[in-house]
């Protein structure tokens, strides 16, 4: 369920009921520093794109932690061991 959903010019965002932010960002969308976050899981539509991703993400380490996802609930479960 998405609540208070708001639109920026790098996309959209959302934060659920379980308090995980959501972001859609539009194709093309430049992120800086100051945009990162502690964590992230990243949804990916094809498992393809998932493998593809992981293994980008296997060369280009990231300060925190990131994970690839085709299912949403998967992403969740996930994320919330990171919740205070």
């Amino acid at each position: 369920m998405e609540h208070n959903k708001k639109k920026t010019s790098q996309g959209e965002f959302w934060m659920d009921q379980d308090g995980i932010l959501y972001q859609d960002y539009s194709p093309g969308a430049e992120l800086k520093l100051e945009d990162s976050l502690a964590t992230a899981a990243l949804i990916v539509s094809h498992p393809v794109s998932r493998i593809i991703g992981n293994f980008y993400m296997g060369i280009n380490k990231t300060k925190m932690p990131v994970r690839m996802f085709t299912r949403t609930e998967d992403a969740k479960k996930w994320l919330k061991d990171f919740l205070p």
